[in-house]
């Protein structure tokens, strides 16, 4: 029984122990920008605006201003919540995340509400929104 045991325990440990040796990914804080993902522009039609340049990201330029748009409308669309959707702009200084709430229906609309932090050149700016759409439709901004 004895022998059995060991036997057991020599085979599984390895087993267990390789589960635990995966490389942990690069941590970001508030004072270092995220790694850049791979830039998605939203499908033509699928956002008609977000919280950047209504409320924040005023001094975004073009490129940037798009990434973030972008972010927006991968958090609506795919977000897990609470999980924040993070975006690199153009250059290290410009960078942001957003953070999307659970999914929830009003009538025939599916919602979420979103979080969305940008950071210019060191400078916080944070804005919250609500989007919904019907079945299909594009993510609408719930002034």
């Amino acid at each position: 029984m004895r022998l059995r045991a060991t036997a057991l325990v020599t085979l599984a440990l390895p087993l267990l122990l390789a589960g635990c040796l995966g490389a942990p990914g690069p941590a970001t804080t508030a004072d270092t920008p995220p790694a850049a993902p791979a830039f998605t522009a939203p499908p033509p039609g699928t956002i008609t605006a977000g919280v950047v340049g209504a409320t924040i990201g005023f001094t975004l330029s073009g490129p940037d201003g798009q990434r973030a748009l972008a972010a927006e409308y991968q958090a609506l669309q795919q977000g897990v919540a609470s999980v924040p959707v993070l975006w690199q702009g153009s250059t290290s200084a410009v960078y942001g995340e957003v953070v999307p709430g659970p999914l929830y229906t009003i009538n025939e609309y599916e919602c979420r509400d979103y979080i969305h932090t940008i950071y210019v050149n060191g400078v916080r700016e944070a804005g919250r929104g609500t989007s919904c759409r019907t079945a299909g439709g594009p993510w609408t901004p719930v002034p």
